[in-house]
């Protein structure tokens, strides 16, 4: 990274950091056809995301993305394989919802997460500023599949300071 990409990337993740209702994330991938997922906090976020571009002139995004090596660290950090759950399953699973519903693999995922703990799961587009995802035993939880947006830099500017 640039000084200047670090700079996008630090101020994005601290604005993100500032303004999200929880510090507790359920990130989901998939290593060698098995599917895992891994409580995280905001220090093995920042490990795991990367600085992109946002679509729609929204500028930049920080974008959970797991490369193979960051994916070994999710690993280190305690990733659990979802043992009843392959990689094969799951996108067979996306390409049903994706055709019945225009669901994406995020969907499909935290759907996964959701049954896994016993709640009814539903389609939910509120912002990561008032509500978190899921709540299991009391505490929030965003969660987040491979190649997933936390923010761009238009939603951080549009927040009350």
């Amino acid at each position: 990274m640039t000084i200047e990409t670090t700079y996008t990337y630090d101020t994005l993740f601290a604005a993100y950091r500032k303004n999200s209702v929880t510090s507790h994330f359920l990130l989901g991938f998939a290593y060698y056809g098995e599917m895992y997922v891994v409580e995280a906090d905001y220090d093995l976020l920042y490990a795991v995301c990367k600085l992109d571009k946002a679509s729609d002139d929204n500028g930049a995004s920080l974008r959970y993305a797991p490369t193979y090596d960051k994916k070994f660290i999710l690993l280190n950090h305690g990733a659990r394989k979802l043992k009843d759950y392959t990689e094969k399953q799951f996108k067979a699973d996306c390409e049903k919802a994706k055709a019945e519903h225009n669901y994406n693999k995020g969907d499909v995922f935290e759907s996964h997460i959701f049954h896994m703990h016993g709640q009814p799961w539903h389609k939910d587009n509120r912002p990561f500023f008032t509500h978190p995802d899921i709540y299991i035993d009391g505490v929030g939880y965003q969660i987040k599949w491979e190649r997933a947006t936390l923010c761009n830099e238009s939603t951080l500017a549009n927040l009350p300071q």
